[in-house]
């Protein structure tokens, strides 16, 4: 699935993106207006659709960024994707509670604590990405 951003500040997003305005969430999504991104993971919770993409950061992982910041230009997912649901922490109330639909690439979907990992740069889970990106770059 390809997305080009339509917007830059969170100001441009409802306030649940932002939980709340909170002064703890940025307000810069690390994006660039008119710039086409891939999606590697999409998740949605609580009414709110999250994607999955290398920012303009550009780091050896994808971040959740409002499905709302863009436009779909090819609808097509990948087909490495694979449906899951997950449960998180409400950021409210720090319970155990939000169910949470995860569409994204195998290992991620069956190891509960990939993304946690990957982010840390586990040499495992970076390694797995850097092939599932480059796979789902050329879809």
């Amino acid at each position: 699935m390809k997305v080009k951003c339509t917007w830059k500040k969170g100001d441009d997003v409802p306030s649940a993106y932002t939980f709340g305005n909170s002064p703890y969430v940025s307000k810069d999504w690390y994006l660039t207006a008119g710039k086409q991104y891939t999606v590697y993971a999409v998740s949605c919770h609580e009414g709110m659709t999250w994607y999955y993409v290398v920012d303009d950061h550009n780091l050896w992982f994808p971040i959740m960024k409002p499905a709302s910041l863009f436009e779909i230009m090819d609808p097509r997912p990948s087909a490495l994707w694979r449906v899951t649901f997950k449960y998180g922490r409400d950021w409210k109330t720090k319970e155990q509670s939000i169910e949470i639909l995860l569409l994204a690439f195998e290992e991620w979907c069956s190891d509960p604590a990939y993304y946690e990992r990957l982010s840390d740069k586990s040499e495992r889970e970076v390694a797995i990405f850097e092939q599932r990106k480059k796979e789902m770059d050329s879809e």
